[in-house]
């Protein structure tokens, strides 16, 4: 029991409780809670002008403006002052130019040259932003840039939805590209060549580093009376938000960081070449040759605010003018040449052959701020301080405990060489200067993440290739079967360079005590950094997919589609910014073969059935063809489609929180021990959370025992030991629910006046039958977790949807 009455209780707590919106729901199970979905509000406006133009008969052109204004408000789910966890406001501009001329010099030479201005402005600020009141007051060393001041910063309590803003908030990438293009093509013979040349100079302006409002966390356990961390970790969900809330109201956080407010502007320069060559052999093979060569440069910043760490000299290194490797501190890739080989061969007059082989490159490879070298010291400061108070219990804290900052201390400006003296409260905010670039020394490196990318970084690229059999049976009939297949290699993946090593078996440290295990800090093998993320080209993939499509039509109005794919993929590491199902982009270096499993978006069997049918009746139909205006118009010209989707379950990645001993790093995902077996629940053994508000899908011990009565006596996963980083399980060893679906639609035209007018009706139905469909459940496990394995509705695919849609057509 917290009584809130006691004047330890922080004001700044208080005014945030008391800022929460009323509970909205009555009675139990859900007694004084408070449920919100609020939905976003799009406006959306886009338009083209295009002027074409024949100069003479071997010269034509054309030139086209486009715009799209959009503004999307996307509200928090709790709203109000301590609110605003969401995108807020989004606003996209995009606009370009384009042209072109095409001269035909004769029947056999064809010249088509082109040029594009594309800029594109996109951004995002935080919900309420100067509309709603500040709950800041009396908190020093908040930002005062207009810009980035929103009612209430980031306050993270474990185990509870965030208050204040969105921590990514405000944000905007604004890129700018020129794209002239030129291509030649001479017909001699049996060849058909083409000789190319595209150049790109692209010019973004980003505001990408955050949080530049400040972000206080609550995860420290301080508040609790057990002995150890590891009795915390084993308490069940609400000791832990107990917990996690008492510290909130004591002003008790483990860590508190802040970023400047800082504009890059970052260019890139890409030079395309291409040459190709299509012959027809005879007249029944084609074969299409062609070679592209890239040169591409790493990405610069216009005033140097570049750096990049330097494993021989253990330091972080700052750009200068003069060549591309003194400004962008990475040299350029010149060996990216790409060739790709095609054929089309009749076998006979029913059946054709298609193979193909490509290399591609990928030159683009944003992974948020995590890759950007200009998300570094000094220009931008990102620093967090990581504490532990004095009044926690010595075997839960995993920093050196520290009385609370005095006045004196509270009010003295932020030294980098002494950067957490003392325990600073909630209330008492952030040190003066402390992301200020002038205050930036060595020691700065202990407070704030470090971005690494190898001076010789290869270009990832994947290599894709087809062999396909296409057979007519009938007129209306045809069947396709394909393998496909790619593989990619050095593609760009993310890593702790200064990831830490796991904790010797000591007499302090092993499975019975922990009170020696070292922190995360102390087993890092650069001690002078804290988190060095490292962009290195270990990435890879596999896919194999046998692919096979049927199209039949008849002359009765019904056209029929099926696709059926049965492939597998395979990978180290999910796309940074595609992160799903506990799946991550970052990888293990102590084993990065560990990190191979099947790939986040791994579906092996895919089917998908549609149809369009056209209704007998109505106007040059079988029947009605003769029928009154009014019932053509009523009855006639209906259209019906269907799609049946049916398709393997997504692969779901288990992991679990360490403990400070067994953390590797802030930034990687840890996984736990799994024995052989199936974790997923039949459906006729799952269960359902009191209030309905879950359901239980995977094997969860504690919840089994709570609400079944039931012993899980095999329990298939279970935590590393403190002398553990990561345990033995698999990543993405554990595949969800299949996935159903049903689609319907109806549709016809309605003749208006003049001629040439119509309006275009459309009724859809998603998922007629609604089919519920889990698409994936909670997935970080602890032994006395109340939620993993639980399905919510944020996890769950849609039910049934009704839509009405219509267009005039002009």
């Amino acid at each position: 029991m917290i009584p809130f009455g006691d004047p330890s209780v922080s004001s700044f707590a208080k005014g945030v409780l008391a800022a929460l919106p009323a509970a909205n729901v009555p009675g139990d199970p859900f007694g004084s809670n408070y449920a919100s979905l609020p939905p976003d509000t799009i406006v959306d406006n886009k338009g083209d002008i295009r002027v074409d133009g024949t100069f003479n008969q071997r010269t034509t052109a054309f030139v086209r403006y486009s715009e799209h204004q959009g503004v999307i408000n996307s509200p928090p789910v709790i709203q109000g002052a301590a609110g605003g966890d969401s995108n807020g406001t989004v606003k996209i501009f995009n606009q370009q130019i384009a042209g072109g001329v095409t001269h035909l010099f004769s029947q056999n030479s064809i010249l088509d040259a082109r040029f594009a201005f594309t800029r594109t402005d996109g951004g995002k600020t935080p919900y309420g932003q100067g509309v709603l009141p500040s709950l800041e007051g009396g908190i020093p060393g908040l930002p005062t840039n207009p810009i980035t001041v929103a009612s209430l910063n980031v306050q993270s309590v474990a185990n509870y939805s965030s208050f204040g803003t969105q921590g990514s908030n405000p944000q905007f990438q604004n890129p700018y590209v020129y794209n002239p293009k030129i291509n030649y093509t001479w017909i001699r013979g049996r060849s058909s060549y083409k000789f190319g040349y595209e150049y790109q100079a692209i010019f973004t302006t980003i505001d990408d580093f955050n949080p530049v409002y400040g972000e206080d966390t609550y995860n420290g356990g301080f508040s609790f009376t057990g002995a150890t961390s590891s009795a915390l970790s084993s308490s069940n969900t609400g000791t832990k938000e107990a917990v996690a809330l008492s510290d909130f109201l004591f002003g008790a956080r483990d860590t508190y960081q802040l970023n400047n407010f800082v504009n890059v502007h970052l260019n890139q320069r890409m030079h395309n070449f291409y040459f190709q060559d299509d012959i027809r052999v005879n007249s029944r093979l084609t074969v299409n040759a062609g070679l592209r060569y890239e040169l591409v440069t790493p990405q610069w910043e216009s005033s140097n605010k570049l750096a990049n760490y330097d494993p021989t000299t253990q330091s972080l290194i700052q750009a200068t003018s003069g060549s591309i490797y003194n400004r962008a501190l990475v040299n350029m890739p010149k060996l990216d040449f790409a060739p790709r080989i095609g054929l089309s061969f009749q076998l006979e007059p029913k059946t054709v052959i298609l193979a193909g082989y490509g290399l591609g490159y990928a030159q683009f490879n944003r992974e948020g701020g995590e890759n950007m070298l200009s998300y570094n010291l000094p220009a931008i400061v990102n620093t967090n301080i990581v504490q532990a108070p004095q009044f926690g219990q010595p075997g839960v804290l995993t920093q050196a405990a520290e009385s609370i900052c005095t006045a004196a201390q509270a009010g003295a400006p932020f030294n980098s060489a002494n950067s957490n003296p003392c325990f600073r409260t909630t209330s008492q905010g952030y040190p003066t200067n402390f992301t200020s670039p002038a205050n930036v020394t060595a020691a700065s490196n202990l407070t704030t993440e470090a971005r690494y990318i190898p001076k010789n970084l290869p270009t990832g690229y994947v290599q894709s290739f087809h062999l396909t059999v296409q057979h007519q049976f009938s007129t209306n009939t045809t069947f396709e079967v394909a393998y496909v297949g790619e593989h990619g290699v050095k593609i760009q993946v993310l890593a702790d360079l200064n990831q830490a090593e796991p904790n010797q078996v000591t007499a302090t440290c092993n499975t019975t005590t922990t009170s020696g295990c070292l922190s995360l800090a102390a087993r890092r093998p650069i001690p002078t950094f804290t988190t060095i993320e490292e962009t290195l080209p270990e990435g890879f993939l596999l896919y194999d997919g046998l692919q096979t499509k049927l199209e039949h039509r008849t002359g009765h109005g019904l056209y029929l589609l099926n696709s059926f794919t049965w492939s597998r993929a395979i990978d180290n590491a999910e796309g940074h910014l595609e992160e799903v199902d506990g799946d991550s982009g970052r990888i293990n270096l102590q084993d990065p073969r560990g990190n191979r499993g099947p790939s986040g978006y791994n579906q092996p069997l895919n089917e998908v059935l549609s149809l369009v049918y056209d209704l007998p009746f109505g106007k040059g139909r079988t029947f009605g063809t003769d029928a009154p205006t009014w019932m053509q118009e009523v009855l006639g010209g209906w259209q019906i489609t269907a799609i049946n989707n049916a398709s393997s379950g997504m692969p779901i990645n288990i992991t679990y929180s360490p403990t400070s001993g067994q953390s590797a790093s802030t930034i990687l995902v840890q996984r736990p021990n799994e024995l052989p077996g199936n974790p997923v629940l039949p459906k006729n053994k799952r269960f359902r959370l009191p209030g309905n508000v879950g359901i239980v899908a995977l094997q969860n011990p504690a919840l089994e025992k709570a609400l079944e009565g039931t012993t899980v006596t095999d329990p298939i996963f279970s935590l590393p030991t403190a002398n553990q980083t990561y345990g033995d399980a698999g990543r993405n060893s554990v595949r969800f629910d299949a996935f159903y679906q049903l689609d319907l639609g109806l549709h016809k035209q309605f003749a208006l006046r003049p001629e040439g007018t119509s309006f275009d009706f459309r009724v859809e139905a998603f998922n007629v039958l609604n089919q519920t469909n889990y698409a994936f459940p909670q997935s970080s496990y602890s032994p006395s977790s109340t939620s993993f394995g639980v399905v919510e509705a944020a996890s769950t695919f849609p039910s049934r949807i009704l839509q009405f849609a219509g267009k005039i057509i002009f």
